[in-house]
């Protein structure tokens, strides 16, 4: 028994919108390969069949569908600025945000800055889950590997302005990316668990940043193969196009 048109049409229609996905996914990493903290999505392409394409019991083709997406949770490289509001995280942990909605959210990203209330603030202004309190008259910060926050007022002792503390996720394949650089926990990742920095949670690096996990080569790598993927489904739609063309005319 062979293909259907229609089923050809449907295969590769299927094919055309997993490599489109593809393609997205791609280009979304590489615009974020300069993102502190930024985590890679990849597409899960499955092969699919159908009854039509069995010839003799035996499969005669198929087509690929997008299963899911994965993030990629693995570490970035990190990299020394000399801020010492510049937080990275060496190891699984992740910093506690409050989103704008007032709902926490979490993130790799540790591009802090202390706000006008001298409370401590990501670069977009989400504030950090902390009992940080900055005074104004504080000139020197520094962040400690336990998480402790000092600073030292003008002419003043260092004084401890509080601690940073950080979470673990049971399940980080499970976090849901809100947008931003954030996640929200969901059923799949399970309930953040407080903690020190250290053994469990990560260490945390002052002064320094951690960079996205974007590697260049294997992102343009996977764009070819996507739009090589792509371009053959267009040619085969175009050709089935043709086709249903040819036999309409022969009905005339």
């Amino acid at each position: 028994m062979g293909v259907s048109p229609l089923t050809l049409f449907n295969v590769t229609s299927t094919a055309l919108s997993a490599q489109q996905m593809s393609l997205d996914l791609v280009a979304n990493n590489l615009s974020n390969a300069a993102t502190p903290g930024f985590k890679a999505t990849r597409a899960d392409l499955v092969e699919m069949r159908s009854p039509d394409q069995i010839s003799g019991g035996t499969p005669a083709g198929g087509s690929v569908a997008v299963g899911g997406t994965t993030r990629d949770f693995s570490q970035g490289v990190l990299t020394r600025t000399g801020n010492p509001l510049d937080l990275a995280i060496d190891g699984p942990g992740f910093f506690k945000v409050r989103q704008a909605d007032g709902e926490w959210a979490y993130t790799r990203d540790g591009t802090f800055r202390r706000d006008r209330d001298g409370r401590l603030v990501t670069a977009g202004g989400l504030y950090v889950d902390t009992d940080v309190q900055f005074e104004a008259g504080d000139s020197t910060i520094y962040v400690n590997a336990d998480g402790s926050v000092w600073a030292q007022p003008d002419g003043g002792e260092a004084v401890q302005r509080g601690t940073i503390p950080l979470y673990r996720i049971p399940n980080v394949e499970g976090l849901e990316a809100v947008g931003d650089n954030v996640f929200v926990e969901t059923p799949a990742s399970g309930d953040a668990q407080a903690g020190t920095p250290g053994p469990g949670f990560g260490n945390l690096v002052a002064g320094a940043r951690e960079g996205s996990n974007i590697e260049l080569a294997r992102e343009m790598t996977q764009m070819l193969l996507a739009q090589r993927s792509y371009s053959l489904s267009v040619r085969v739609l175009q050709a089935l196009d043709k086709m249903q063309r040819q036999a309409t005319d022969l009905t005339r």
